[in-house]
Formats: structure tokens, sequence, C-alpha cells
């Protein structure tokens, strides 16, 4: 007699709830998750993510959570360079969109888009002028300062310590080097 067709299957402990299969609507396309292995949730995942472009839109437009994804990521090299090939996609949709209205509508996305492609050749170009005798004022000023009110001894052995000289010294000095800049 066979032993295996007296067992039973062991109840299901009450902790564990049975899930009904659940459904995912996906842009007119209807996936059934019942038991979907993970395997193939990541690619449901990789394969949406375009039309979507943010990880919580794609999350919410087929019933992940955003920190599985994130926990995908970290945990699994393959999913994370499939996952930035994806995202290399939305970003040059993305180029290409701000490309054909830059030139069609808009000087200033023209100008944000080229200071992105080349900031060498678009970057924002401020001059400063700085008189020197301002930054000698200043400084001088600061010397004043310090000498007035920089603990120039130690408060418990009452050493000297020569702190105000030494600032000063070297506030002189830069203002010195600014000087002939």
């Amino acid at each position: 007699m066979d032993d295996t067709a007296n067992q039973q299957t062991p109840p299901i402990p009450p902790t564990e709830k049975k899930t009904e299969p659940v459904t995912v609507e996906i842009k007119s396309k209807t996936l059934p998750t019942p038991m979907f292995r993970k395997e193939h949730m990541k690619d449901i995942f990789i394969a949406e993510f375009p039309k979507w472009g943010t990880i919580t839109s794609t999350c919410n437009a087929i019933g992940l959570d955003r920190g599985t994804v994130l926990s995908w990521r970290k945990r699994d090299p393959e999913f994370d360079r499939k996952f930035i090939e994806a995202d290399g996609h939305v970003t040059e949709f993305l180029e290409k969109t701000a490309m054909a209205r830059a030139i069609k509508e808009s000087d200033t996305l023209l100008i944000f888009l080229l200071k992105a492609r080349n900031p060498e050749k678009y970057k924002d170009r401020i001059q400063h002028e700085i008189d020197p005798q301002v930054v000698e004022t200043l400084i001088t000023q600061f010397i004043t300062v310090v000498k007035r009110h920089a603990v120039d001894y130690c408060p418990h052995c009452k050493s000297h310590l020569g702190l105000t000289n030494k600032i000063a010294k070297e506030l002189e000095s830069l203002s010195g080097r600014l000087a002939s800049e």
C-alpha cells in the first residue's frame, strides 16, 4: 500500500493568508499575476519603465512597491544593468523631446541644452573685479578687530600665545598678495 496516498497536506498556519490571484492592468493589457516569479516582475518593470519614465510611476502602473525595485537594483547587478540601460532610453527620449521644443518654441530651453551639452563653451562667465585698496582696507580693519578681541594668552596657564600677531602677519601677507594681483 502506498503511504503517500494517506498523507494529507498540512493546514496553512493562521498567520499566512491565502491570496487570490490579482490582475494588473497595464495600458490596455491585462496580465495575470497570481504567482509571478520575481524575474517575471523584473522583466515587466524593465519593459514598462521607458513608457512611464520614473520608478514610482512604473511601480504604480504594474502594482509593485518602489522599495522592491530599489532593493533589486542593490542586490541584482543584471537587473541594475538593465535598469540603467532603460533609464538611458528615457533620458534620450527626454533630450529628443526637449531638443524639438527648443528649436521650435523656446530660446531659454535651447540655452540650457547648449550649456548641458558643452558646458565649457556655453558656461556663464562672471568676472569680478576687486579694488586692491578696498581689500587692503578691509584686511586692516579685520586686523584691528582681531587685535582688540582675540585672546592672546592661555586662560589656564596664562602663557602668552602670540596668536594675534601671527594672525595679523598672515592677513598682511594676504593683503600684499591680493594687491599685487
